[in-house]
């Protein structure tokens, strides 16, 4: 259905996760929402909203999930612009890749050591390590928070989406 849409869609699009009762229908409309605010003003896009249950927790505070995102990520969240969207993209790809640094490197399109490099310089700068579970716990609600809130990777900046087009 997601790909039917992203063929045919002119307009921006947020999709909720699949839900069952018409009184899950708030939240799902309330996720949907949340999911086309992350997308780019004025380009034509379906973004479906994550199922993840940690995706939808943070979508209930955003203020929460920035004032973490910005306490774990507060280092890198502070480094010029390119290097802060490298180290963040690196993350991302690691963490999405089960942790392995060969896997993100062939989706960044660079060396693994690249990656294990971009890495040390997360841990220097938010002091977390990637070996412990708690602090990877963090770094990933951390990454999650900005997935849901790409206008607040910097500290101060705001900038989100209205809701005015499709919503479900």
């Amino acid at each position: 259905m997601l790909a039917v849409l992203r063929d045919v869609t002119v307009a921006r699009a947020g999709v909720s996760p699949l839900y069952r009762s018409l009184v899950d229908t708030p939240r799902a409309l309330h996720l949907a929402r949340t999911a086309l605010a992350g997308l780019p003003p004025g380009k034509p896009e379906v973004r479906a909203f994550s199922p993840s249950p940690l995706a939808a927790f943070l979508a209930y505070d955003p203020d929460e999930g920035r004032r973490l995102a910005e306490e774990v990520l507060g280092g890198v969240l502070d480094q010029p612009a390119g290097e802060r969207d490298i180290l963040l993209e690196t993350l991302q790809a690691y963490l999405s890749h089960g942790g392995s640094s060969e896997h993100a490197a062939q989706v960044l399109h660079c060396h693994a050591n690249t990656v294990r490099y971009r890495l040390r310089r997360i841990r220097e700068l938010t002091g977390r390590s990637l070996t412990d579970p708690r602090t990877v716990a963090e770094l990933v609600t951390a990454i999650q928070a900005l997935h849901l809130n790409p206008g607040h990777r910097t500290h101060g900046s705001s900038s989100a989406a209205q809701p005015t087009e499709s919503d479900n």
